[in-house]
């Protein structure tokens, strides 16, 4: 810049030597802003997700900022697992969902910065912690969340089955008299519940009676026809039939419920099977005597109420199979049970579908257990399907699987838990696998990848 001063106002004309100073310049400096910084930054992770929630001041991003660009990573690594740009008008919002590059049950470091259109300086913000849910299902989270379907299940064996047994009892003590029935005699009065031979066949009194015979149904009763005691015992079997309905009102509302539950059961205890020479042989070879239980149960339960302004509709229907002997036994079970609930006039519906197989042979056992579960309400439709397979030794597990699909709103997971993962092509061959270690490996082993480091190598 040039400055000209002048020296007497009231000199108009110019002598250099008298007159002319020296040129001096103004250094030209620019006014640049200050680098902006981020306002109003927070994390938060997202239930039941693998996922996190990123959130910043709507207000700071309004001008010029064109991108909001996050990272994240794990804990003290120097670089980011992943990075990303929020463009507008989205970052308007002040906030972004993040569910790539992230791991369950995992916490990670998260930063972001603003993007301005004009190229501006801008700061990113520190790094914030956030831990990721712990989606995956494992035999405490699945046991968890079956817990009320199987205690069900246990409540209804545990109030059935005694019934049971000691109806069984009564038939084995009845069945151990058998060979003291006598062959019928018409000359004799027989009291109710009496047994009697009769043509090869055995006969119970079902009223008292004389004179008549035995293939009379007015007074008698045929167990069956049988070569041998043993073989009357082999057909012992027992049948609980039980249905029940309550209507019931209180002051908070009224409810209905029905409830009809079936049960079959095969019983054998101690050899009674065995006619007497087989009997005398098993004595002499000192083998041990088995008792051995065959029964199948089911249970049909609904309900309809209304209690406190909550509507609600309930169907539930519950079976299991079981063979056992001694304490060795197989089982299976299967529930199935769906629910529609309006409370206030949000209505929610829930349908669930539960198996499980199971067998335990001394202190080893192994077992499947697989779940399905759909769910519509106002949070969104969901699904989820889960299978675990399981082995245990003297009551430790010795080894176990998980594969679960999970869909919560528009996300959708599917999650693995092994000690080996393999990846097969269309032709059954084995290409490339996960291990314990943490590495993903080709079959060939050229390729070698650390998913928690970083590193690889090929060749």
């Amino acid at each position: 810049m040039l400055a000209l001063q002048e020296i007497d106002p009231s000199d108009h004309y110019w002598v250099p030597a008298d007159d002319e100073r020296p040129l001096t310049f103004a250094p030209v400096v620019t006014n640049r802003p200050a680098p902006q910084v981020v306002s109003g930054f927070q994390v938060a992770p997202v239930a039941g997700v693998i996922a996190y929630d990123a959130f910043w001041s709507a207000a700071s991003v309004t001008v010029d900022v064109e991108f909001v660009r996050i990272s994240h990573r794990l804990p003290g690594a120097a670089n980011p697992e992943w990075t990303g740009v929020v463009p507008r008008p989205q970052l308007l919002t002040g906030s972004a969902r993040v569910t790539e590059g992230l791991l369950p049950a995992q916490n990670f470091e998260v930063q972001i910065q603003y993007l301005p259109k004009s190229g501006r300086a801008t700061v990113a913000s520190g790094w914030l912690t956030v831990a990721i849910a712990d989606v995956r299902i494992g035999p405490d989270d699945l046991t968890d969340e079956l817990n009320d379907r199987l205690e069900t299940i246990q409540d209804f064996l545990d109030t059935e089955l005694p019934a049971l047994q000691e109806e069984l009892d009564g038939i084995l003590a009845q069945i151990a008299d058998l060979g003291a029935a006598p062959e019928y005699d018409p000359a004799v009065t027989y009291a109710v519940d009496q047994l009697v031979k009769y043509n090869g066949g055995l006969y119970r009194a079902t009223a008292a009676t004389a004179g008549n015979l035995p293939t009379n149904t007015a007074f008698w009763f045929k167990i069956g026809d049988y070569a041998s005691l043993g073989e009357a015992v082999a057909a012992l079997s027992g049948r609980i039939t039980n249905a029940e309905s309550a209507i019931t009102f209180t002051n908070k509302g009224i409810a209905s419920s029905t409830r009809d539950t079936r049960l079959l059961a095969n019983a054998l205890m101690n050899n009674a099977l065995l006619n007497g020479e087989e009997a005398d042989a098993l004595v002499e070879g000192n083998t041990d005597n088995y008792a051995a239980l065959a029964f199948v149960s089911e249970q049909v339960r609904t309900e309809v109420s209304r209690l406190d302004g909550t509507t609600t509709a309930l169907a539930e229907q519950v079976s299991v199979v079981q063979a056992q002997v001694q304490n060795d036994f197989a089982q299976a079970i299967a529930s199935i049970s769906t629910q529609v609930q309006a409370i206030g006039g949000v209505v929610t519906a829930q349908a669930e579908t539960v198996d499980q197989l199971r067998v335990v042979v001394g202190d080893s056992g192994a077992e499947v257990l697989v779940k399905g579960q759909v769910t519509s309400g106002p949070n969104g439709p969901g699904s989820r399907y889960a299978i675990r397979l399981q082995a245990t030794d003297d009551g430790e597990i010795v080894a176990q699987g998980l594969f679960f699909i999970d869909l919560a709103g528009s996300d959708s997971t599917i999650g693995f838990q092994a000690s080996k993962t393999v990846f097969y092509n269309s032709d059954g061959d084995s290409i490339a696998l996960f291990n314990d270690d943490f590495e993903f490996r080709s079959a060939n082993g050229k390729v070698v990848i650390d998913m928690i480091t970083g590193d690889f190598s090929f060749g």
